[in-house]
């Protein structure tokens, strides 16, 4: 009856968070696209023809500043020198500002559709919209698979034709410039095939024709090299002689004045070659308009329209232009006289066209829909309280998670521990102290990271050890055949470092990664991970399973590290195995009341034990910083596959969780307590985050104010809904090692 009860409260809570979770979404992630709205249309138009060209992942920075690449030997002074002359010379530029998730495709979204990054732009036209492509006469579009057949699906049938490339071209070990030359040759084809085409020259020479030229090259070397590196400049150079080429190639095909050119960025890139955020690197893209119906330079203005962000770049005697990214669309619409998309919430940014253009746009903003949660507040003692907001504010100020350990390894036992444990456990004392204060080390670090291979060769070399010393520690005397488990598991380690030095080797010399390597990286990581789980070996102790576990798991954090994450793993593990044993010391009284007892009675500990529970939970997530680093990735991956990749990323953050959920199911047996009755504990507490966030989330601000509110809430509740996972799965894998455990002391006790 007791079990089914615990089972009905798991269900109900879980059940209850995920509802919590979903009515966020349903308040803040509302498509705003309306249907049966009357179209507005831009004017007659400046020009017949509209060439878009974005270059995905283009920082402006780097694009307009004056020696921006100076770290990397004889760079040039300006990197893009046909694009700078546009702009001193017949262009207009500024910087568009993009909204979050600065992402491919909410990016171009925002840029040809005129709505806002949403939903609707994370898949392929999950919510159909218009886009300047459906208002126009004809689009031909050029570029990655990942974009094009977004608007073509979208649109009217036959009204826009598509070239792109195979998804296995987007290899990420290889030169990315071939994609953005790729394009080039493939508008080149087409103009060379309109000689002997008549339909497709008609097409070619009506009016309101749009060209879309998607360079992804920029995007791709950016995420393998980052941007501040010789590598990106290359590709910059690269994009600025395919725009001059472009430019000729309309020339020589139409011999006339009647195209207008628009170059632009769908998002940019961070330091750490990442983007999705809010980071001003991320979303500051450049913006370069010339041609038909372009109003020219403009000297600056009083007060001057730059700043400390474009003083760099040397072009304060010309006006900065500064536009929203969804205010491309109508800069588009109004050239070419068509209608403006449906749904926009673009504006006309009159101050890049010739003459007047009506900037009335049929605008529609999603209704504001507010969740309010109205509960109750459980009386919590303010200790708990503290210790909940400390844990929420750590989310935003990573020190504190490093303060948690301080108070967990020092002030908990001078405060709390009976002075007899203190006294006769001196060691243990030690050890916890000292494995609380390097584990709260990597909160302090940077998390933004480069690949370091020897930080990777540590890492792998602690996991060694800690595995072969607390193998020891629980061998007891034990025949070597018990061993042999953990030599092997050990020899899948030292292959994986030696795997890992030859591919990390291999990719930064830029010599692809070998197959030989690839394939021996894969075995030996699914091997490894479900060796512990199909290995037949008798395990003498729970702290034995647990370290083949982390043995197990230990391979991930040499293949998919990128520095400090093996030398993380080791301490985050070694500080949990110490929670069990000093617990068990500190709650030995308890464990021997509980023997003569049935079922579960609550102490104030619990809430202890819950509070430090939810800490490591935390912990096992934050501790490195941010670990969607992709140059790991590559060496199972080098081709780029979204799916796989996140699946590997994903594995990587689970892993450290699956010890966790060996220890937490320990500790309850260890104390004698029946299963799920600390996360019971744990579930009640945990409300305290997520109320926090919840009230915490906001509509209004910045977008990186909006989207860090969103994640921040829906962070905690999934980890909530996770540390129930943790808790079942844990008394899963530890089942036959803690009935084992149990018999021999109960033999002993006789």
């Amino acid at each position: 009856s007791s079990h089914r009860n615990v089972l009905k409260l798991l269900t109900l809570g879980l059940i209850f968070h995920v509802i919590f979770i979903a009515s966020v979404f349903d308040c803040y992630f509302t498509s705003p696209v309306v249907h049966g709205m009357l179209p507005r249309r831009a004017g007659p138009g400046e020009a017949k023809r509209v060439v878009l060209i974005v270059g995905d992942g283009l920082r402006a920075d780097l694009l307009f500043g004056v020696n921006a690449f100076s770290f990397v030997p004889s760079s040039p002074k300006i990197v893009a020198p046909y694009l700078r002359d546009i702009i001193q010379t017949r262009g207009a530029f500024g910087v568009s500002h993009t909204r979050v998730p600065t992402e491919s495709r909410p990016g171009h979204v925002a840029i040809i559709g005129m709505l806002l990054p949403n939903t609707s732009g994370w898949k392929t036209n999950p919510v159909n919209f218009d886009s300047i492509f459906n208002q126009s006469s004809h689009t031909f579009s050029f570029g990655s698979p990942d974009i094009l057949p977004m608007f073509a699906q979208g649109a009217t049938p036959g009204k826009v034709d598509t070239w792109s490339y195979d998804e296995e071209d987007e290899d990420f070990t290889k030169d990315a410039t071939a994609l953005d030359t790729w394009v080039l040759e493939q508008l080149q084809t087409l103009f060379q095939n309109a000689s002997s085409n008549g339909l497709l020259d008609s097409k070619l020479r009506a009016d309101k024709v749009v060209f879309f030229l998607h360079l992804l090259g920029l995007d791709t070397t950016g995420h393998s090299y980052r941007p501040h590196s010789k590598e990106y400049m290359n590709n910059i150079q690269v994009v600025d002689r395919i725009v001059q080429r472009t430019e000729e190639l309309f020339s020589n095909f139409y011999h006339d004045a009647e195209t207008s050119f628009i170059f632009t960025a769908d998002h940019g890139m961070s330091e750490i070659g990442n983007h999705g955020d809010g980071d001003p690197d991320n979303t500051r893209t450049p913006l370069i308009a010339w041609g038909r119906g372009i109003r020219g330079p403009l000297p600056d203005i009083i007060p001057s329209s730059h700043d400390e962000y474009s003083w760099p770049w040397q072009l304060d005697d010309f006006l900065r232009r500064d536009v929203e990214q969804a205010d491309l669309a109508p800069l588009m619409a109004a050239l070419l006289g068509i209608n403006y998309p449906m749904n926009s919430v673009g504006i006309l940014p009159d101050q890049f066209v010739l003459r007047g253009v009506p900037i009335v746009v049929q605008k529609f903003k999603s209704s504001e829909r507010r969740g309010r949660f109205i509960g109750r507040v459980l009386f919590h003692l303010f200790i708990v309280v503290l210790v909940l907001q400390c844990m929420v504010a750590a989310y935003t100020h990573r020190s504190l998670w490093s303060i948690g350990f301080v108070v967990m390894g020092i002030f908990w036992p001078y405060m709390s521990w009976p002075s007899h444990v203190r006294s006769q456990y001196p060691r243990l004392l030690l050890s916890w102290m000292s494995s609380c204060l390097v584990t709260g080390i990597f909160p302090l670090l940077s998390v933004n990271k480069r690949e370091d291979l020897y930080t990777i060769m540590c890492g792998g070399a602690m996991i060694l050890a800690v595995g072969i010393g607390w193998t020891r520690l629980t061998s007891n005397g034990a025949p070597k055949a018990t061993k042999s488990p953990e030599i092997i598991q050990a020899s899948f380690i030292l292959l994986a470092m030696t795997i890992t030095a030859s591919s990390v080797k291999s990719l930064q010399a830029k010599q692809g990664l070998p197959i030989i390597n690839q394939t021996s990286a894969w075995v030996i990581i699914v091997v490894s991970s479900i060796y512990p789980f199909i290995s037949k070996a008798q395990h003498n102790s729970p702290t034995s399973r647990i370290i083949s576990l982390f043995l197990g798991f230990g391979v991930c954090f040499v293949i998919l590290s990128i520095s400090v994450e093996g030398l993380f793993y080791a301490a985050f593990t070694c500080n949990l195995l110490l929670w069990i044993e000093v617990e068990a010391i500190v709650q030995s009284k308890r464990a021997g009341t509980a023997l003569q007892n049935e079922g579960y009675e609550f102490h104030t500990d619990d809430i202890r034990i819950a509070l430090f529970f939810l800490f490591f939970v935390q912990v096992a997530f934050f501790g490195t910083g941010k670990s969607f680093y992709l140059e790991p990735v590559y060496r199972l991956v080098p081709v780029f596959n979204p799916f796989l990749m996140a699946a590997l990323l994903i594995f990587k953050i689970v892993a450290p969780y699956v010890i966790l959920s060996a220890v937490f199911a320990t500790l309850n047996a260890k104390l004698h307590l029946p299963p799920f009755s600390l996360f019971l504990v744990a579930l009640t507490l945990t409300d305290g985050m997520t109320m926090s966030f919840f009230l915490n989330v906001t509509d209004t601000g910045s977008w990186l104010e909006i989207g860090q509110s969103i994640s921040f809430f829906c962070i905690t509740s999934l980890l909530l809904v996770w540390s129930a996972g943790i808790c079942a799965a844990g008394e899963y894998l530890m089942v036959d090692t803690l009935l084992f455990d149990k018999s021999t002391n109960t033999r002993k006790l006789e």
